[in-house]
Formats: C-alpha cells, structure tokens, sequence
C-alpha cells in the first residue's frame, strides 16, 4: 500500500467512511470515496487536500442523509436543490458564500459522481456544470488600501513578537493559510545567499519565497524568543520539524486563530472593518499593493502567490483598478451632465 493510499484510508475512516473499525463491517460508499480521493488527487496527495475534498463531500452526504436520498441514486433534482441551499446558507461569519465557494463545492461533488458513473456505482451526475453559479472575473474579496497596510505595520511595533511574525508573513509574502500552518522551523532557510520560505501550496507543491529583511527581523525576534522561554542557547537548538507558528497548546496554527489575530490587530490599528479582515485579505493586499508600487508586473506577482492560471492573478488585478476606473467614469459623466458647465 503506498503512502497516498494510506493517507487517503485514515482520513476517509476519520469522516465516518470505509471499514468500521470495530465490527469490520465494509462500507461500499467510503470504499468510493477513497478510490476517488486517490484518482483525483495529486500522488502523494496532502493531507490539507484529502480534509478539503472529504469536507465538501461530508457536507453533500450529510444533506442527502437529512434529506433521506440515497447518495448514490440522488438526481439531478436534488443537485439543484443542493446548489440553492448552499447558496443561501450563511457562513459562519454570517455572510452569504462567495460564488467562487458555491462553485467549489458543487465542482467537489460533481467530480464524485463523475467518478462514480464512470465506475457503474451511480447512474447520473446530480450536479451540472451549467447548475454551478458564475464566479466573478474579478475579485470580491475586500481588499487593504496603501494607508490600512501602513497602519497594520505600525501597529506591529506594539504587538507580541508571535503576532508581528504572523502578520508580516502573511501580508509581505502572501502565502495560504494552510501553507503557513504547514511551515516548519526548517521551512526557514538560505538559498544563493537569500533568506528563503519554502511553502508547500495546492496539489503538494513547493514553492521558494524570498523574505524580505522585515519579515526575517520578525520571525528571528519570535524564535529568540521562544529559545529563551525554554532555556535554550538559542533558535538553533529549536527542533527543525517543530512549526514554526504553534498555539499555544503546541498544535499547528488554524485559520479560525488566524483570523482573530488579524482583527484584533487591525482593530487596534484603527481600521473600521477590522471584522472583514481575513488570511485572504492580506493575501489579496500583496497582490495589488506589489501591483500597485509599479515596481513588479503580473506574472511576478502570480508566482509568488502560487497561482496555476495567469487568470487567477488577474481578478486581483482587475479588482485592483476598479475603483479608481468606477470613480472616473462616475466624475466624468457628472462633469458633463452638469448644468452649471458651459457648453
């Protein structure tokens, strides 16, 4: 059995699917699941993707068990109704999802079914691609003007050294959530003589950040730190494998702890939506404020957020001269229907 095989086993068994554990009793439909898990996810898959994708299909077979369908006769009746309930449920932060999270979600359990008929489990594919909403070409997510990051940074000279870290990370090298949890202390290196991040992103694949000289000043001043509270000589007696952002319980940072460390900084930095302020939000503040310097293009900007398609990195910057095209259009028509202008 290989690794991926392995993974795939345990978490699928971890959300209540395939072999029972204590009666040996088999589970045809997790047996499913996990044999898709495995043909559509990069070999060896990461453990963040396998918990994605089993959550998005949770959420599905929860709805047909409260619904009392068979997952594996549902039709296309019940993927639409699916599709609507999805779009009307609030989040948890009370808002309604964003298209492109509706989109995800519903793409998740279309590719089951695709699976599923191809392997003669389920007779039809519930959820049509033309069913799922159209994501916006540009990004709705809430962005940081120039004077809010400025704010953020100055506000961090009166935070803990764990939370300036944090912050400097996320807002200067833009990283995912989940690949900042994934770092290590030995995720911290030097490579041709710069200081370097490697961040493992979407499908188990590596990248190379540089750090810039703020965001190596803070993570050196958090790892001092936390050397000393142990009696250590110093960061380099910290075990390499340890993460290098950990609660205080010792496990890996979470995107829930995340969020309230930006919105309690931002609050404290005076920022009026500091309960908008998400991991995203500064992920989407290094795109257009790098765009914005005039000092990097687009392509620069999607490698260093990861990004596959050149059009992922383009809704950033689409959304990033929105405004400023919107207030010039609306000053320009004011300005010529105006009655007190001459003719």
């Amino acid at each position: 059995m290989t690794v991926g095989e392995v993974l795939v086993g345990e978490l699928v068994l971890a959300g209540g699917h395939g072999r029972d554990v204590g009666t040996g009793v088999r589970d045809p439909l997790g047996e499913l699941v996990a044999r898709w898990l495995l043909a559509v996810l990069k070999a060896p898959p990461s453990p963040a993707s396998v918990r994605a994708y089993r959550a998005d299909i949770d959420a599905w077979f929860a709805w047909c068990r409260d619904a009392e369908v068979d997952p594996l006769r549902a039709t296309r009746t019940h993927g639409d109704v699916y599709r609507q309930i999805l779009a009307a449920t609030p989040t948890r932060y009370g808002r309604p999802p964003a298209p492109a999270t509706v989109a995800r979600k519903l793409a998740v359990v279309s590719s089951f079914y695709t699976y599923a008929v191809d392997d003669g489990a389920a007779p039809v594919v519930p959820i049509r691609a033309r069913s799922r909403p159209v994501v916006p070409h540009i990004s709705t997510t809430r962005g940081l003007s120039r004077d809010e990051a400025r704010a953020f940074v100055r506000r961090l000279d009166h935070e803990c050294t764990f939370d300036r870290a944090l912050v400097r990370v996320l807002l200067v090298e833009g990283p995912r959530t989940a690949e900042v949890s994934g770092l290590n202390i030995d995720s911290i290196g030097v490579d041709a003589g710069r200081p370097v991040m490697t961040v493992v992103g979407k499908g188990n694949v590596a990248r190379t950040l540089v750090l810039d000289a703020s965001v190596v000043g803070a993570v050196d001043d958090m790892l001092a730190e936390r050397a000393t509270s142990r009696g250590l000589g110093g960061p380099d007696e910290l075990p390499g494998d340890e993460p290098l952002f950990a609660r205080a319980d010792g496990r890996r940072l979470t995107q829930r702890t995340t969020m309230r460390i930006l919105q309690r900084v931002a609050r404290s930095a005076g920022i009026a939506e500091h309960r908008k302020i998400t991991p995203h939000v500064m992920r989407h503040a290094c795109a257009t404020l790098a765009l914005d310097s005039g000092r990097v293009g687009i392509h620069e900007v999607r490698d260093q957020l990861g990004h596959r398609q050149l059009s992922t990195t383009e809704r950033y910057d689409r959304a990033r001269g929105r405004l400023s095209r919107s207030a010039a259009t609306v000053s320009a028509l004011a300005a010529y229907i105006d009655p007190t202008d001459a003719d």
